[in-house]
């Protein structure tokens, strides 16, 4: 019986020590989905690993894949925080599984990408662009420096344009243009779906099924002209192989920001989730963030010199409510602009109007 008892005793002091040596581990840990690039993540994880002696387990994946992750994992959450997407058309589904958190550093952003909402917190802006083959440009003889120079007869057929129903950048720009060439408060604007008709008839029935194709294409001299996302389109230009060059459109430029956000009911490491996410906003990880082609959000990080400053351009935040509240029937109007569907995709984008 003391025997037992002795045993016993000790199990539990073997267990509590147990116990004890495993809570420093959690403790210095945080797991973090997200889509980001992986010249983004390589230069980011190693800096927070180093500043903050913690751990990161990160997953990524595609941005629809870990939204269903999240939702999926609601009851049992594997993950501390969501980095790397924009709230209303991507995040919409899951926003409800966030918890407030505002970051530290958040009076030293760029005062119009503060966090409105006490969840999301404003890491960096992606635009959307136009990137031009100056040669195959010179040989055509026209110019372009912005949407509705996309209709000139001279480019029919010689757009380079993604699958807005499968890329997230073509599905972006679509927005851009409908923004930018109607109201800007009303996505379903009957001129810019017009604009739309008249843009889809020009593309002459081309539409690539992957979005890293339209740049390539550009570059490599197959398309005079194409419609792709700031980075990709930079990354060209600092390469200095291909006769490109990057326009922002004289319509208006629309700037969407990616986001970081803490999940709810989190496992134990909701303290470095926030941790995470001040980092994020730090001025060490904005100033990073420049030298791998995002554009920062904190004031005062210098862009590179090849990066065309927002106040120098028509640049517009996208209407959050606009895009949540007729985000369905949009995505319903563009079930036709899709490379399955691209031979008779024209003329149908007017349904639902």
């Amino acid at each position: 019986m003391k025997r037992t008892k002795l045993f016993v005793v000790v199990m539990l002091v073997v267990l509590a020590a147990g116990t004890l040596a495993a809570q420093p581990a959690a403790a210095n840990r945080v797991v973090v989905y997200t889509p980001a690039a992986e010249e983004l993540v390589n230069i980011l994880i190693p800096m927070f690993e180093e500043q903050t002696g913690i751990e990161v387990e990160l997953i990524t994946a595609g941005t629809g894949e870990l939204v269903k992750r999240v939702e999926v994992e609601q009851h049992n959450p594997y993950a501390d925080v969501f980095w790397g997407s924009n709230p209303p058309a991507v995040m919409q589904p899951i926003s409800h599984l966030f918890e407030e958190y505002v970051s530290s550093n958040d009076e030293f952003m760029l005062e119009q990408y503060r966090n409105l909402d006490g969840i999301y917190t404003q890491i960096a802006v992606d635009l959307h662009v136009i990137l031009l083959n100056r040669d195959l440009m010179d040989k055509l003889g026209i110019t372009v420096n912005g949407y509705a120079d996309l209709l000139q007869p001279e480019l029919k057929g010689k757009i380079a344009h993604g699958d807005a129903t499968a890329s997230s950048s073509a599905f972006l720009t679509i927005v851009n243009m409908l923004y930018s060439m109607g109201d800007r408060h009303d996505l379903m604007n009957p001129e810019a779906w017009d604009y739309i008709d008249k843009f889809l008839d020009n593309l002459d029935g081309k539409i690539s099924s992957s979005s890293g194709v339209v740049h390539r294409s550009v570059a490599e001299g197959e398309y005079p002209v194409g419609l792709t996302w700031e980075i990709a389109a930079l990354t060209w230009v600092v390469d200095g192989g291909a006769p490109v060059d990057v326009i922002y459109m004289e319509e208006g430029n629309m700037s969407a920001a990616s986001v970081a956000a803490k999940i709810e009911n989190s496992p134990p490491n909701p303290e470095n989730a926030e941790k995470f996410i001040d980092f994020l906003t730090s001025e060490d990880a904005q100033k990073a963030m420049a030298q791998v082609l995002n554009r920062p959000l904190r004031a005062g990080v210098e862009l590179p010199d090849f990066m065309k400053p927002l106040d120098e351009m028509d640049s517009f935040l996208w209407d959050v409510q606009d895009v949540e509240v007729k985000s369905p029937l949009f995505r319903r109007n563009i079930s036709s602009f899709s490379s399955a569907n691209s031979s008779s995709c024209r003329k149908i984008t007017k349904i639902n109007l």
